[in-house]
C-alpha cells in the first residue's frame, strides 16, 4: 500500500510541492523498503519501490539515486538477471559512486553475461582499488581462462594495474 500511495503523492500538486529533503528522505525510504521487500523475497514489490524511489529522487540527492541504484542493482544480481543491472551499475559510476563499491557488482554482471572482456577489466580494477570480495579472483580466472592467449600477450605488455613498478613485467623486446 506505501508504494503505491507515495506513487500517487508523486503525481499530485502536493508532491511536487514537497521540500527537497523530504523527497529525499522518502527516495531512501523506498530503497529500504526495496531491500526489505527483496530480502522477504517479494522480487516484484521491491523492483516496485526501487523504480518509485528513483522517480522521488531524480532531481533530487544524487547520492540518494546512486544508491537507490545500488541496491537495485545488487538485487537484480542476487536474482541471476545480471543484464538488466549493466546498465543501472554503469549509471551509477557516473554518480560519483566510489567505483570500489560499484565494480565488483559491475564485474559479476559483465561475468554472468559472458562478457568476459568486461568483466576482467572491472575485477582488475576493483582489486587495484582494494575492493573485498572473494569473488573477483575467481573473475579473473574464469575471464582469462575464457581470453585464452590473447589476453595472456596483451598482459604481458600491459601490466593490471594493481603492478607496481617493482612487479612490472619488463617491455617486449622489439625485433
Amino acid at each position: 500500500q506505501w508504494p503505491a500511495s507515495l506513487a500517487m503523492l508523486l503525481r499530485s500538486p502536493d508532491g511536487y510541492g514537497l521540500e527537497p529533503e523530504v523527497r529525499d528522505r522518502l527516495a531512501h525510504a523506498l530503497g529500504l523498503l526495496g531491500t526489505a521487500y527483496d530480502r522477504a523475497n517479494e522480487p516484484e514489490r521491491a523492483a516496485e519501490c526501487f523504480r518509485l524511489g528513483v522517480q522521488w529522487a531524480q532531481a533530487q540527492s544524487t547520492t540518494t539515486l546512486a544508491g537507490l541504484f545500488v541496491r537495485y542493482g545488487g538485487s537484480l544480481v542476487a536474482r541471476g538477471t545480471s543484464g538488466q543491472a549493466i546498465g543501472m551499475l554503469r549509471r551509477v559510476l557516473t554518480l560519483g559512486v566510489s567505483d570500489c563499491d560499484v565494480l565488483p557488482l559491475l564485474s559479476e554482471c559483465y561475468a554472468a553475461s559472458g562478457r568476459w572482456l568486461a568483466a576482467l577489466v572491472c575485477a582488475e580494477n576493483a582489486l587495484a582499488l582494494g575492493a573485498k570480495n572473494e569473488r573477483l579472483d575467481t573473475i579473473v580466472g574464469e575471464a582469462a581462462e575464457e581470453l585464452g592467449e590473447a589476453w595472456q600477450n596483451f598482459r604481458e605488455r600491459i601490466p593490471a594495474p594493481s603492478c607496481s613498478a617493482s612487479t612490472r613485467p619488463p617491455p617486449p623486446e622489439i625485433g
